[in-house]
Parts: C-alpha cells; sequence; structure tokens
C-alpha cells in the first residue's frame, strides 16, 4: 500500500536513517520494512508516537488515500470501543 513511500513518511516521523536501512536490510518486502519501523517509533516516542503524527506524516507525503481508508477507520473502532468498555472511574463522593 505505501510501497516505498513508508521511508519518506518515516522522515516525516523523526526516524532515524540507520533504522530505515536496519529494516531494509532485515525484511526482503517494503511492507515488512515498514512495519519494523513504526514498531519501533512506537517503542522509542511511546505516547508521543500518535495516531495524529502519523496522519499528519502521511498528509505531508501526499497520502491521503490512507488517511481516509485506515486513520478514520482507526478513529471508528476506537469510539465503539470505548463505548462498549468504558474506562473505569473512581466513584464520586456524594
Amino acid at each position: 500500500m505505501l510501497d516505498s513511500d513508508w521511508v519518506n513518511m518515516a522522515h516525516h516521523l523523526g526516524v532515524q536513517e540507520k533504522d530505515i536501512l536496519t529494516a531494509q536490510m532485515k525484511h526482503p518486502s517494503q511492507h515488512d520494512q515498514a512495519f519494523e519501523v513504526l514498531c519501533r517509533l512506537v517503542e522509542n516516542k511511546g505516547k508521543e508516537a500518535t495516531r495524529n503524527r502519523l496522519e499528519h506524516a502521511l498528509r505531508r507525503i501526499g497520502r491521503t488515500d490512507i488517511v481516509k481508508r485506515y486513520i478514520y477507520l482507526i478513529n471508528e473502532t476506537t469510539e465503539i470501543t470505548e463505548e462498549r468498555f468504558p474506562s473505569r472511574k473512581p466513584p464520586t463522593k456524594g
């Protein structure tokens, strides 16, 4: 889906060149390379690795097709999950 655009996306996400090269040497398919880099990004950036940042990077490289197809799907799924399984809040004193 991303094909070779994943490298440009990775740069916009702040992934270091050495991590990109490592993924390229480790995996023959671009899909696996992109997945490896995104996993490393989440490991390294933690909570800073957000859907918003991914969406922004995809838009900057002109891949609004992916944003429209998947990012909004993720948002819808998250909303449904949150409705079905709301976070537990401590009882309020009344």
